[in-house]
């Protein structure tokens, strides 16, 4: 499924009014999940920045869950090695470092920030290394 710019704006847009609400934040992480896939689908030719805030980062994010697995004991096993090789790309291995390096800044040392801005791609990538982390 393809947007045009427009359509897209419109779903952040509606986002941002659903999130700012407060009510429905599951619905709020639905629909940005949604914008980050079609915003990757459009990329090259729509690229879209999400922002997100403090509760969104720490409710959105699975920065602890992921400092956690890459700092502790079950991370140099072989089984951990063979499904990471199988399951990330060289590029998101590459990428991942750094999330890793921000993981362990906003778990251990200066916490979640005020607001983050990030890719569609980095979102995605946030929430295949929580699932990865949780499944070991």
């Amino acid at each position: 499924m393809r947007l045009n710019a427009r359509d897209l704006d419109l779903l952040v847009t509606v986002y941002k009014h659903i999130n700012a609400e407060g009510a429905r934040p599951d619905l709020a992480a639905a629909l940005l999940r949604l914008v980050s896939r079609l915003s990757r689908q459009n990329e090259g030719e729509y690229p879209t920045c999400l922002s997100l805030s403090r509760e969104q980062i720490q409710r959105d994010i699975p920065y602890q869950v992921v400092c956690e697995t890459r700092y502790g004991a079950r991370w140099d096993t072989g089984t951990r090695k063979r499904r990471w090789d199988s399951e990330f790309s060289h590029a998101e291995q590459q990428l991942a470092s750094r999330l890793f390096r921000q993981a362990q800044t906003w778990a251990l040392k200066s916490g979640a920030p005020a607001s983050v801005k990030m890719t569609g791609a980095a979102y995605d990538l946030w929430q295949k290394l929580g699932d990865f982390c949780a499944s070991l």
